[in-house]
């Protein structure tokens, strides 16, 4: 295949993966593979490396603005209820060493299974299976649908009233002051388990008899 054509090809694999909660990298190196390149080439391993940088300049210069106001709100936060070690910034930071120290301990294995396919599928699998469960047991606000209208997006969307709190700044925040919101009762539905328990145990003192 013509190497301008094949560029284009794993270019739009690359760009429409990174919408994807699991590894884009991984869904690159198994096109590659459809494709008969020789994954343990020299060349193509650093092409898959070099073209992540595509997907980090093209959301850079889409959210210029929107990445210049945030790093404007540290250490307070936008709303100022956070620290130097609980800001956003930092907590990402964090997140970014917890993961660079053992991948750089294990940089060898790592390189080792690059062109392994059976074990980037079995990646894929799982990193899709958790995020699954995550979304289903953890993630409280259920988005129900989502419309076009006036050349903005309509999001409905089933949310514990509890997680509403402060919504309306950040949202502003989040919109430059583009975007609202309204609300209304739907239903009484039982606690998650955790915030049941974190509730009878924050609460346990207080009991009162009647």
């Amino acid at each position: 295949m013509n190497d301008y054509l094949l560029s284009i090809l794993l270019g739009a694999i690359e760009g429409l993966t990174e919408f994807l909660p699991v590894s884009s990298t991984a869904h690159l190196r198994i096109a590659e593979a459809l494709f008969q390149i020789d994954l343990g080439n020299g060349f193509w391993k650093m092409y898959t490396v070099v073209i992540q940088l595509g997907a980090i300049l093209a959301l850079t210069a889409f959210f210029w603005r929107r990445i210049l106001k945030f790093l404007g709100t540290f250490p307070r936060g936008a709303r100022g209820d956070r620290t130097v070690l609980t800001h956003p910034l930092s907590l990402v930071l964090i997140a970014f060493i917890v993961t660079a120290i053992p991948a750089f301990l294990l940089s060898k294995l790592i390189g080792k299974n690059l062109e392994n396919l059976h074990v980037m599928a079995f990646a894929l699998l799982i990193g899709g299976i958790v995020m699954w469960l995550v979304d289903s047991l953890f993630v409280r606000p259920k988005i129900q649908q989502m419309d076009e209208r006036g050349g903005g997006k309509v999001i409905r969307a089933h949310v514990p009233l509890s997680e509403m709190f402060g919504y309306a700044t950040t949202v502003r925040s989040m919109s430059q002051g583009r975007a609202s919101y309204t609300m209304q009762f739907l239903a009484y539905e039982p606690a998650p388990k955790n915030v049941a328990e974190a509730v009878i145990a924050k609460n346990a003192g207080n009991t009162q008899r009647i």
